[in-house]
């Protein structure tokens, strides 16, 4: 189940301290597209260390590991995960390279 909708109504209204939009990727900034690029090279624009984001905003750590990153997952009650190969250019749709998971 997608939760975007209401996202989208909790910024539009400002945002509540529970509501949060965590950021993993980056496909375009100031005009720039950056699709072709790695995924390893769009997260080097998306985190740039001296910028803090905005209130209700995150960005998340990219993390590896074993089948426990699940069961935490599930644990702070989030809907899951998605892996992605570092070096995959950002293609839409369902992709062999990237793999969602649910928590529950």
């Amino acid at each position: 189940m997608s939760r975007i909708p209401s996202l989208q109504r909790a910024l539009g209204r400002g945002g509540r301290r529970q509501d949060l939009l965590a950021g993993f990727d980056l496909l375009k900034i100031d005009g720039e597209g950056l699709r072709d690029r790695p995924l390893v090279d769009r997260r080097k624009v998306l985190v740039k260390p001296a910028e803090t984001p905005p209130n209700g905003i995150v960005l998340s750590d990219e993390i590896s590991g074993g089948s426990d990153i699940l069961a935490q997952v599930s644990q702070f009650g989030l809907e899951g995960i998605v892996s992605k190969l570092r070096v995959s250019p950002y293609r839409s749709g369902r992709r062999q390279e990237w793999v969602r998971q649910n928590a529950c």
